[in-house]
């Protein structure tokens, strides 16, 4: 099944590589379509091929037990994605996810880092990607590879 969605744009600061090809482009979100309602995904285009990861569930989240709002940028989202599509292939896999906000950057960092582009956050998916990344860009519409039954 193929769905339009709205997602959040990672933007990388080096070139990345999956299977030797460049990775182009990286989005996720909790998917919000009625038949894979709040089920975590990430879709990555690489120049050959494109790559949808299921979660059976939402991101899980760990924030600071604080109160103050500056160290919100210190937080972590991970999960295990279990379900893989490549190019329209689905395949079952158990994949680590983890985003992490990298030591010591505040929520000042995180602002600028939309415009400079520096790295603010660890991004992983075993066996697939280990990277800096940087802040999340505005959401785009992108078309994303769903598995056909849950």
């Amino acid at each position: 099944m193929i769905i339009k969605h709205e997602a959040m744009t990672k933007r990388l600061t080096k070139p990345i590589y999956i299977d030797g090809a460049k990775v182009e482009s990286i989005h996720m979100l909790v998917c919000h379509h009625p038949a894979y309602f709040n089920r975590g995904f990430c879709h990555i285009q690489t120049q050959k091929n494109k790559i949808t990861l299921w979660l059976d569930e939402p991101f899980k989240k760990k924030n600071p037990k604080t109160q103050n709002f500056l160290e919100f940028a210190n937080r972590e989202w991970y999960g295990i994605f279990t379900t893989e599509i490549i190019d329209g292939k689905v395949i079952s896999v158990k994949r680590k996810f983890l985003m992490k906000s990298l030591p010591n950057v505040g929520m000042e960092a995180h602002i600028q880092a939309m415009f400079t582009g520096e790295a603010v956050d660890k991004f992983i998916i075993s066996g697939l990607i280990s990277t800096e990344t940087s802040v999340d860009l505005p959401p785009e519409e992108i078309i994303i590879q769903a598995p056909p039954s849950i």
